[in-house]
């Protein structure tokens, strides 16, 4: 329906909107000055990277990509190695922290469990 595809087309333009922004504060984080317009296009030319990727994982390719576009942008090697480094190790962070949040819920969730006993329990599939 267009009510559904309006929906979809604002979360995806606010997921943009979102990563361009993360993009642009790491590089403020590491003391580098790149323009926002450069995040706003190189996140497009960044992601035709990974689809052409030939490693599992993108695992080089996006960096690769990045690196190419912050030095078209003017980007020293060197602050284009730093951003790609931390770009990497960002996303490792922020997989590890999501992974840990839901098997965190997940263990509160058996033992919360555990402590009801059988006769008690609701069948949430039924609500």
């Amino acid at each position: 329906s267009k009510d559904r595809l309006k929906e979809m087309l604002i979360l995806s333009s606010l997921k943009y909107v979102a990563e361009v922004c993360f993009l642009f504060f790491l590089a403020r984080a590491l003391n580098l000055s790149v323009p926002f317009g450069v995040f706003f296009w190189g996140l497009c030319i960044g992601q035709l990277f990974v689809a052409a990727a030939v490693t599992p994982g993108a695992l080089g390719i996006l960096e690769l990509g990045w690196f190419g576009i912050l030095a078209f942008a003017g980007i020293s090697k060197a602050d284009g190695v730093l951003f790609v480094t931390m770009m990497r190790l960002s996303s490792v962070a922020f997989t590890c922290g999501l992974f840990l949040i839901s098997h965190i819920m997940e263990v509160a969730t058996l033992n919360f469990e555990k402590k009801i006993p059988n006769d008690r329990r609701t069948d949430l599939t039924r609500i």
